[in-house]
């Protein structure tokens, strides 16, 4: 029984910690699907092959598709609000100097 907590806190501190190594990728472009994939996948994987005492290999398998295909949609929502944030940021930035063109208003 402590055996199984010790592993799942371990698993848990590495899923933190490989998670947080996102933060590197934030400005490149189509690297959070990927990375959020191969994380997921890679941690899903190791929490199988512990969580699955009779067939370890088994359980690593399932626990690293299911990882990987969680991670990738979790990294390809942070990439679509990623996206849509620059999008907001870019239209607003054209509105400010569109609206610094225009001529001035009428007085009368």
């Amino acid at each position: 029984m402590l055996k199984k907590l010790v592993a799942g806190s371990l698993a848990g501190v590495i899923i933190l910690s490989l998670t947080g190594c996102d933060s590197a990728t934030q400005s490149a472009p189509g690297n959070t699907t990927m990375s959020g994939a191969a994380v997921g996948g890679l941690s899903g994987a190791a929490i199988g092959a512990l969580v699955d005492k009779k067939n370890p290999g088994t359980g690593a398998l399932i626990g690293g598709a299911a990882g990987a295909v969680g991670g990738g949609l979790i990294g390809n929502q942070m990439e679509k609000n990623r996206q849509n944030a620059q999008y907001q940021q870019q239209s607003a930035y054209q509105q400010g100097y569109q609206d610094a063109q225009a001529p001035p208003p009428k007085k009368y």
